[in-house]
């Protein structure tokens, strides 16, 4: 017994397919500018780290920080502070 599809039938699935392969470039085509975006997030978040890190490293080689358990740099979302104990009493309110 030999298999064989109409016309019909290839039509059918071939204009399935092409539905499905449009609403796959739809949502493609979507989601592409929040990838990038989301990038660029992601990105721009490695370099305040990075930045961040340096600051830090620096100031701890010129002498703001207290030990181990200390942080001498407090990181907000609009300000970074920076404390100091000049007298290496263990206060940071006194400087």
């Amino acid at each position: 017994m030999k298999f064989s599809f109409t016309w019909l039938e290839l039509l059918l699935v071939t204009s399935v397919a092409a539905i499905f392969l449009a609403l796959a470039q739809i949502l493609l085509l979507h989601s592409f500018p929040l990838l990038t975006n989301q990038d660029t997030t992601s990105t721009n978040q490695r370099q305040l780290d990075c930045f961040l890190l340096m600051l830090k490293t620096g100031s701890i080689q010129a002498g703001y920080t207290l030990g181990d358990d200390a942080e001498p740099i407090q990181v907000s979302s609009d300000a970074v502070v920076l404390l100091a104990d000049l007298n290496r009493d263990g206060d940071l309110n006194d400087t």
